[in-house]
């Protein structure tokens, strides 16, 4: 199983580093679209490795429960709908996952789940099921606090960019 620092992500250390607002009051509108950009797109697979981490944790939870349940358990899929935790910030997806960015995803996911990635979840001992789901609470936790961070950072530097095309409406981009 990893670690929490080691699912952070290239891109996600870059955006995370301090050095990546430095200074970003004298960028180029260009480059603080980029360095937007950046921050938008490792928002939308922060987004999305969450989600995969929380799947697998529903799957194996509910593994837990149909054990705990004794010979007439509750549905496997009535278990794993039950009802949801959290909200969310309300917005719609901008950006669509590149196919690169989603088998890393899974390819993280896969390494927390270690021998379990390749095995029922009814066939595991019920020790490594509970060492599993605590490693993936542990990994949903770094990831929603990664995930925090850079909206901060994106957030930051979208209130720029609206403060810049408030001062000079030349700067706003023609294609939308």
């Amino acid at each position: 199983m990893t670690t929490a620092h080691s699912m952070r992500s290239a891109r996600s250390k870059r955006v995370l580093d301090p050095a990546f607002l430095e200074g970003f009051k004298d960028l180029s509108t260009d480059d603080l679209r980029a360095r937007r950009d950046e921050s938008r797109a490792e928002l939308e697979y922060l987004s999305y490795l969450r989600r995969v981490i929380q799947t697998r944790r529903d799957v194996l939870a509910a593994e837990r429960s149909l054990r705990a349940a004794g010979p007439f358990p509750t549905p496997l899929a009535e278990v794993i709908s039950g009802p949801k935790q959290g909200g969310s910030r309300g917005e719609f997806v901008h950006m669509s996952l590149p196919a690169q960015d989603m088998a890393e995803a899974e390819s993280m996911v896969d390494a927390i789940l270690g021998d379990l990635a390749m095995t029922l979840p009814k066939d595991v001992e019920d020790e490594f099921l509970e060492s599993v789901i605590s490693a993936l609470d542990e990994q949903e936790s770094a990831v929603s606090a990664d995930r925090a961070g850079v909206i901060q950072v994106h957030d930051r530097i979208q209130e720029e960019l609206k403060d810049r095309y408030r001062h000079d409406p030349t700067q706003i981009p023609n294609e939308i």
